[in-house]
């Protein structure tokens, strides 16, 4: 996959099944990574095989020592089940840029 800048939307498909044996049902997606303050927002949208349009946002932030990554998903359409956060320690990672 090429590196895209900034603010670029890919377009591409995301697979669902519901259980181990069924078969992928292939619907279309999207992603944008955005700059917030010291961090990232991913946005995405995708379709789900039964429930329609998705759209959810991760959010993801780095203290600027080599401390923990954290993140939170939010799915509007599932507010209070899909609601995420994540803590990761980072090995070598540069926060300068």
């Amino acid at each position: 996959m090429t590196p895209r800048p900034v603010g670029t939307t890919v377009d591409g498909t995301c697979a669902f099944r519901m259980m181990p044996t069924d078969p992928f049902d292939e619907r279309p997606s999207s992603a944008m990574v955005m700059r917030v303050g010291g961090g990232l927002t991913l946005h995405c949208t995708w379709v789900h095989p039964m429930d329609g349009g998705q759209q959810g946002v991760l959010l993801v932030g780095a203290s600027p020592d080599e401390g923990p990554v954290e993140a939170t998903l939010v799915d509007p359409a599932q507010p209070r089940r899909k609601r995420r956060r994540a803590r990761t320690p980072v090995v070598g990672t540069d926060h300068t840029g």
